[in-house]
C-alpha cells in the first residue's frame, strides 16, 4: 500500500467554536471581552485570523467550556481535512451525521487523538487542560514541529503529581514551549491540568503556539503486511513438499496452490516441508 500523505496547515491554531458561523473582526465587537482582561488579547488573535466564532454577533463567552467534539472539529477545519471518505465510526458514542462526526473519525485515523475507551470517545464531554496539551503535543509530533523539551518550567507547578500519566510529557513540552501557563493562586502558579479548559483559556494556548507549531503534514507509514499463520502450509497437488508461505519462489509458477495444517499436508502425501522457505 502507498504511503497515505494528509496534507495539514499548522500555523498556530487548533480550536474555534463551531456554534455559529458569524466571524468577528476584533475582540472589541464583543460585549462580554473587556479591555482589561487578561485574554483580551488573544480573543483579539483568534477573531481577527478568523479562528473562533463568537457565540452571539456580540459575545464571545470567554468562560465556557470547550468539548472535545468541537476541539476535533476545528482542528480537522484547520487542517483541511478531506472527512468525505468517513462515513462510519469506530467509536459507538459518535454519531456520524453529527457536525464532528467525520472530524472524529478522520483525527483518530491520522492518530492524533484516542477515545476515553476503544469505543467510546464522549464528544460531548467537556476538555480538559492536559486533554488539549496531549493533543497538541501530538499533532506536533505527527506533523515533525519540535517537539524536544526541557523539564524546569514543568517543576516549578506545585500541582504537577496531579498531572494523569498519558499527559505528563505533553504539559512538560507545553509548559517549556510557553504553550500553557500556570493559573496562580495563593501565590502558588498550579497547572491544574484536569481543569475544563475555557474558550479564553485555549484562545490563549493558540497564540501562544503560533511560534511553535508551523506549516507541515502528516505522512502515516506504510500499513503492515499480514503475518502469515504460523499453523497454516502451503502445497501443490504435484508437489512432494510443504511450504510455509504461498509467496515461496518454488511456487510462482503454480496455478493451483491449497493450503492447510501440516497434518493435512502430510496426509495429502507431502512429508517434508521445503528447503526454500523454511
Amino acid at each position: 500500500m502507498k504511503r497515505r500523505i494528509i496534507p495539514i496547515l499548522l500555523t498556530v491554531v487548533l480550536l474555534a467554536m463551531v456554534m455559529l458561523p458569524t466571524m468577528a473582526a476584533s475582540a472589541s465587537q464583543f460585549t462580554d471581552v473587556s479591555p482589561s482582561a487578561w485574554y483580551y488579547e488573544a480573543v483579539d488573535y483568534v477573531a481577527k485570523n478568523g479562528l473562533f466564532s463568537g457565540t452571539s454577533t456580540t459575545t464571545f463567552s470567554p468562560n465556557t467550556s470547550m468539548t472535545r467534539g468541537m476541539f476535533v472539529t476545528v482542528l480537522g477545519r484547520f487542517a483541511n481535512a478531506d472527512t468525505r471518505m468517513y462515513t462510519s465510526s469506530r467509536f459507538h458514542d459518535v454519531d456520524m451525521g453529527r457536525y464532528f462526526g467525520p472530524y472524529v473519525e478522520w483525527a483518530a485515523d491520522v492518530d492524533i487523538v484516542e477515545g476515553v475507551t476503544a469505543t467510546k470517545f464522549s464528544p460531548d464531554a467537556s476538555i480538559t487542560r492536559e486533554q488539549i496539551a496531549a493533543i497538541l503535543y501530538r499533532f506536533a509530533q505527527r506533523t515533525g514541529n519540535d517537539t524536544t523539551y526541557t523539564t524546569d518550567a514543568y517543576q516549578t507547578f506545585s500541582d504537577k503529581g496531579s498531572v494523569s500519566k498519558y499527559a505528563q510529557q505533553a504539559l512538560q513540552w507545553a509548559t517549556c514551549k510557553g504553550i500553557i501557563h500556570g493559573v496562580v493562586s495563593d501565590g502558588q502558579s498550579n497547572l491544574r491540568p484536569r481543569r475544563t479548559a475555557t474558550r479564553a483559556e485555549v484562545a490563549q494556548m493558540l497564540l501562544n503556539s503560533q511560534d511553535v507549531l508551523v506549516k507541515t503534514e502528516i505522512v502515516l507509514p506504510d500499513d503492515p503486511a499480514p503475518t502469515p499463520d504460523p499453523g497454516i502450509v502451503y502445497w501443490t497437488p504435484g508437489g512432494s513438499v510443504y511450504h510455509s508461505t504461498a509467496e515461496c519462489p518454488t511456487l510462482a509458477r503454480s496455478q493451483n496452490i491449497q493450503s492447510g495444517t501440516v497434518a493435512e499436508a502430510k496426509a495429502a502425501g507431502k512429508d517434508n516441508p521445503c528447503k526454500v522457505c523454511h
